[in-house]
């Protein structure tokens, strides 16, 4: 069941806290996020691993009272609960009790509504597909949702500072936006080289891989194009080897759009390579390699 709660931001109750699963960037960002859209300190927790780096951001944002290392105690008392953490480590959560009376909010990308299901024991799972940090911090991020929106999801996002676009129904269609999110750091790669990105690559991709149109498409490329310049480098952003590089983790979507544009990684077949269209074709293969395994795992 989803909570039935008013669409404010006090739209947790005075006694409900939130969970944050992951203490990288995405899990770092919901904090400071919430926090500065009114929502108190002391009901945020963050459940980090005990790396020194780890603590070291936590503490540069002020969550060190907030932050744990063990997630059971992170979700006591979570009525909203944010997972930020990379695929191959959500199966450390499995068993863990979740609140079945709450809303769980994946930010994970790579992992299938049936494995989500059986790491939380909850159906009360959304998952958001939201754009990388460095957007994000500079209140240019968007975000979809799927299997549907929710009034508490919706609210909370707003607050900080996301743009919303239309849900997604079909769970097929979430692991391509994933791969459509990764259009800024793209487009750092193909500028570089003077081209750009492309809009009949972006739809020939879809129709590869959906019977069904994918309805943001549009804004998720006028998107990218209208936030990506201030990323675009120069020579005075030093190697350009280096400064991409900081724009993924190894073995992300990211990396896989940029590093097979860049011909760093093997071409997909049956698309010209070194383009738009086939950094994504590798990004969803390599995200729907990452859902079959974790399926095998899990399920």
């Amino acid at each position: 069941a989803t909570m039935p709660l008013p669409v404010t931001m006090e739209f947790l109750g005075a006694d409900r806290r939130i969970a944050i699963i992951g203490g990288g960037n995405m899990g770092r960002l919901v904090a400071e996020q919430m926090h500065e859209a009114g929502f108190p300190k002391e009901r945020i927790s963050i459940a980090i691993r005990g790396s020194e780096s780890t603590r070291a951001a936590i503490e540069k944002i002020g969550f060190t009272a907030q932050s744990t290392t063990d997630c059971a105690e992170a979700l006591r008392g979570a009525k909203l609960v944010f997972i930020g953490v990379r695929a191959q480590e959500l199966v450390e959560l499995k068993g863990l009790d979740f609140p079945k009376d709450g809303l769980i909010v994946v930010l994970t990308t790579g992992m299938s509504f049936k494995a989500l299901h059986a790491i939380t024991g909850c159906t009360n799972v959304i998952r958001a597909m939201a754009c990388g940090h460095d957007l994000i911090i500079a209140r240019k991020g968007i975000v979809t949702m799927c299997p549907h929106d929710h009034p508490v999801t919706t609210e909370a996002f707003k607050e900080m500072g996301y743009t919303i676009f239309p849900f997604i129904a079909e769970e097929e269609q979430v692991h391509m936006l994933s791969c459509l999110i990764c259009s800024p750091a793209a487009r750092v790669a193909l500028r570089q080289r003077g081209d750009d990105l492309d809009f009949d690559q972006a739809a020939k991709f879809v129709s590869n891989n959906s019977s069904t149109p994918l309805a943001c498409l549009k804004d998720v490329l006028e998107w990218a194009r209208a936030n990506s310049d201030e990323i675009l480098w120069t020579e005075e952003k030093g190697d350009f080897d280096k400064y991409i590089g900081g724009m993924f983790t190894k073995g992300g979507l990211t990396e896989a759009v940029c590093e097979t544009i860049r011909g760093n990684l093997p071409q997909p077949e049956g698309v010209e390579p070194k383009t738009y269209l086939a950094g994504l074709t590798a990004a969803f293969a390599r995200c729907k390699g990452q859902v079959a395994a974790n399926d095998e795992l899990l399920c």
